[in-house]
């Protein structure tokens, strides 16, 4: 969604205010502030430095899967003239390839929609599987024209770490957020 000034402070003090089902938030404008929660989902956060605007993305299975992190930088492109080799890309803590356990039927829709990125995934003697959700983010990135030394990774997972990190996974559902902030100096 984009974000201008008619929708600062929605969401902050109440629920039913927020900006309803998006996981993504764009701006360009100075004063205006982002924030996104997250609680194993990998937050993917954009900075324009020459057309000065920004980008929260959750990248979730879910978002993954629907190529959130690559829409929210095509939206830019639109919006703001973005250009990707231009942008600059932060992915944060999220669950990595060591937890993200998934089952047989997300598994076939992964390689359906990443065809040729076989090592997003690994596979166990034990049957387990693993997909790398921040990798595959990251590589999306560099697919849509993201320079890859204009991005910064958080190769920490957060179900390895609880002591620093919440984890849904982990906690089973009964956990805390974490958030991604982003905002523009005026």
């Amino acid at each position: 969604a984009k974000v201008t000034v008619r929708d600062k402070g929605r969401g902050a003090f109440e629920l039913d205010s927020a900006i309803p089902d998006c996981d993504a938030l764009i701006t360009d404008q100075a004063g205006l502030w982002l924030l996104s929660f997250y609680a194993d989902c990998v937050p993917v956060c954009f900075f324009d430095p020459v057309r000065r605007a920004i980008g929260v993305a959750h990248c979730g299975w879910k978002g993954t899967m629907d190529r959130i992190a690559h829409k929210t930088l095509s939206h830019m492109q639109v919006e703001y003239g973005t250009s990707p080799d231009q942008v600059r890309v932060f992915i944060g803590p999220g669950i990595g390839p060591c937890c993200f356990v998934i089952q047989a039927d997300l598994k076939n829709k992964v390689e359906a929609e990443f065809r040729g990125w076989h090592d997003i995934m690994t596979f166990d003697a034990e049957g387990k599987i693993t997909w790398n959700l921040p990798e595959t983010n990251r590589r999306m990135l560099i697919a849509g024209g993201v320079r890859i030394d204009n991005i910064i990774m958080c190769e920490v997972c957060t179900a390895c770490n609880p002591q620093i990190f919440y984890s849904y996974r982990k906690e089973q559902g009964r956990t805390g957020r974490m958030g991604a902030l982003l905002g523009l100096k005026y």
